[in-house]
């Protein structure tokens, strides 16, 4: 007798079962019930954070979600970098004995 197969269920991303909000339609007038775009598109394999940090609507909880805003980077100050100054050397005058220009009186 012939070999059974049996076929895999397809991969399928589920959708969700609410309706959609109001105002969720693609640019094509379909119904959207998951992530629709500023452009129009419904992108069914995105979650909600993923639609609210793309700033996009999420039309299966009926509204829009906010974008999530990124906590500023956490600074922490480093010691200040103190760079000794060169020492100050200041120039003595030359130890110099005059030599006398006159012969000396006899």
């Amino acid at each position: 007798s012939p070999p059974v197969v049996t076929p895999s269920p397809p991969l399928v991303t589920p959708i969700p079962t609410d309706p959609p909000a109001a105002g969720c339609t693609d640019f094509a007038g379909a119904p959207c019930a998951t992530c629709l775009a500023t452009n129009g598109v419904c992108y069914s394999t995105m979650n909600a954070d993923e639609c609210g940090a793309f700033g996009f609507r999420w039309c299966a909880g009926g509204g829009p979600v906010p974008p999530t805003t990124p906590s500023p980077p956490v600074v922490t100050p480093s010691p200040p970098v103190v760079t000794p100054s060169p020492p100050v050397v200041t120039p003595s005058p030359p130890l110099v004995t005059p030599i006398p220009t006159d012969p000396p009186a006899a």
